[in-house]
C-alpha cells in the first residue's frame, strides 16, 4: 500500500488531538479536518448532547456510516492533510497513524478548563468536573461498543494500530506536534 502524505491523530479525550492536529497542519501547510467537530456539529444540529448522539449512533449506524464515508473520501481523494479522528487510522490505512493519551484526571482538568474559556464547547452542558468525568467514561464505553459491533475493533486505543504513541501530560502541544512531524518524516522517507 502506497504511503500518503496524511497524518491521522487518534487518542483519549483531553489528550490534545484537535489542538495538536491544528498545529501540525499549520507547520506543514496542510489542511486540517476534525471528526470531533463534525460530531459536535451533528449533535447541535439535532438539538441533543454528544452522549445522546452516541446513544443514537448505537441504535442507528447511519450517522457513523456518513462520517466514515467522509473520512474515506478524504483519504481517497486528497493528500497533505491532518485529521483528528478516533477511527482515522482505520478508515485511512495508508496514513501515518498517531495515538495521543493522557490520564483521565488530567483530561477532565483540561477539558473543564477549556469549557471555562469557551462555554460553547460544553455542548453536553456538564455542570461539574465530576459530571464531565462520568460523561467521558460513558462516551468511551459507547464508542467501544459501536466500534466492536460495526468494525470488529475490540479496543480502538490499542497502541499496536499506530506508528507513534505519546502521553501528552508532560509536553506542550507544540512539543507534541514537533515529535509527530519528526517521526512522520522518518516514516514517509522509508521504502515501502
Amino acid at each position: 500500500m502506497e504511503k500518503k502524505q496524511i497524518i491521522t491523530i487518534a487518542g483519549t479525550a483531553g489528550s490534545g488531538k484537535s489542538t495538536v492536529a491544528k498545529i501540525v497542519a499549520k507547520i506543514l501547510g496542510w489542511k486540517h479536518y476534525s471528526m470531533g467537530d463534525m460530531q459536535r456539529d451533528t449533535a447541535k444540529r439535532k438539538g441533543i448532547s454528544l452522549a445522546q448522539l452516541g446513544e443514537l449512533q448505537k441504535r442507528d449506524s447511519v450517522i457513523d456510516r456518513e462520517i466514515d464515508q467522509i473520512q474515506e473520501s478524504y483519504g481517497r481523494q486528497e493528500n497533505q492533510f491532518v485529521i483528528d479522528s478516533r477511527l482515522g487510522w482505520y478508515k485511512i490505512p495508508n496514513s501515518f497513524k498517531v495515538f495521543l493519551e493522557v490520564d483521565h484526571e488530567i483530561a477532565v482538568e483540561r477539558i473543564w478548563s477549556d469549557f471555562q474559556k469557551n462555554p460553547t464547547r460544553n455542548v453536553e452542558k456538564f455542570e461539574t468536573p465530576k459530571s464531565l468525568s462520568e460523561g467521558l467514561k460513558e462516551r468511551f464505553k459507547c464508542e467501544q461498543e459501536r466500534y466492536r459491533e460495526y468494525y470488529g475493533i475490540e479496543n480502538h486505543h490499542d497502541k499496536n494500530y499506530f506508528h507513534l504513541s505519546l502521553n501528552t501530560a508532560d509536553y506542550t502541544p507544540e512539543q507534541v506536534a514537533g515529535k509527530i512531524i519528526e517521526e512522520y518524516e522518518k516514516w514517509i522517507s522509508t521504502a515501502e
